[in-house]
């Protein structure tokens, strides 16, 4: 017979949430154990928003596309959203949040609750802690405090924990591959982490992970098409087992043949140079 926890007015067995957490990874996780997941949650963040305008339009795109795993979305727009959405499209609401108006930019607050999330529909929840940064204790609470009652509640916790020192490269290897242990140690199911410019210092972050999936974030979008390339398919050769990109999509000139090509490199195990030759 099952334990049973009560959680608030809920009773909720310990085995139902077990595979609670797993109905929702399938959303969440795609072929071959590879995900693409896409974040259209950067109005909170700035309004340096080009291919984002109107993120209902990219959300449509992305569904239409059909090599879309997961959207990571703001509890707002996943409002709207809601019908755009395919049935097996897993859902993150993003719980964390900072403006580029504000003194700290390395500093987040919470913005959402676990229970929210799953009311809105969504499998996963996200947080951004910046270990190094003027509130780090702060974030590490919150971040730790949201995968205890992402696992009561049979929810993906997708840890995002960054280097936020003023003082350290935000892609340093070995503080990356820190950041990823201090956030598979705190709780995280999945983790989405920096990469750190090539496969070899990457596999120190995907070692690090201690086994659970890693996902790329995109961060800013200055590099070239190709450039982005290489890059997924440095950190796929490295042990990734996925990518979580948004302004290097959306921003693209193309978006729809780039997310083709991410997905020759992350579903299909081809190259950068051969995904490329999409755009010619």
């Amino acid at each position: 017979m099952a334990k049973v926890l009560l959680i608030k007015k809920y009773k909720i067995g310990v085995d139902e949430m077990e595979s609670g957490k797993k109905i929702r990874l399938k959303r969440l996780i795609g072929d071959n154990g590879k995900t693409i997941a896409l974040p259209m949650d950067h109005g909170v963040y700035t309004n340096e928003l080009k291919g984002l305008e109107d993120p209902l339009k990219m959300v449509k795109l992305s569904m239409d596309s059909g090599f879309v795993d997961a959207v990571l979305l703001q509890k707002g727009v996943l409002n709207m959203a809601a019908d755009l959405l395919k049935k097996d499209t897993g859902v993150i609401m993003r719980l964390s949040g900072t403006t580029d108006l504000g003194p700290e930019p390395n500093v987040e607050v919470l913005v959402g609750t676990v229970q929210e999330a799953v009311s809105r529909g969504s499998d996963a929840v996200i947080y951004t802690a910046y270990l190094g940064a003027h509130k780090e204790l702060q974030m590490m609470k919150e971040y730790s405090m949201l995968a205890e009652e992402c696992r009561k509640l049979g929810v993906v916790f997708i840890g995002e924990p960054f280097v936020g020192h003023p003082d350290v490269d935000p892609f340093d290897e070995d503080y990356n591959a820190f950041c990823a242990r201090v956030g598979v140690e705190l709780g995280a199911d999945i983790l989405k982490v920096a990469y750190t410019g090539s496969e070899k210092s990457f596999r120190k972050v995907v070692q690090m992970a201690l086994g659970i999936p890693v996902w790329i974030a995109g961060g800013p979008a200055n590099k070239s098409t190709l450039e982005i390339l290489e890059m997924v398919d440095g950190a796929m050769s490295a042990g990734a087992s996925g990518i979580i990109l948004g302004r290097n999509i959306f921003a693209n000139d193309r978006p729809d043949v780039m997310l083709a090509a991410l997905d020759q490199i992350v579903k299909k195990g081809r190259t950068a140079s051969e995904a490329y030759k999409l755009f010619e």
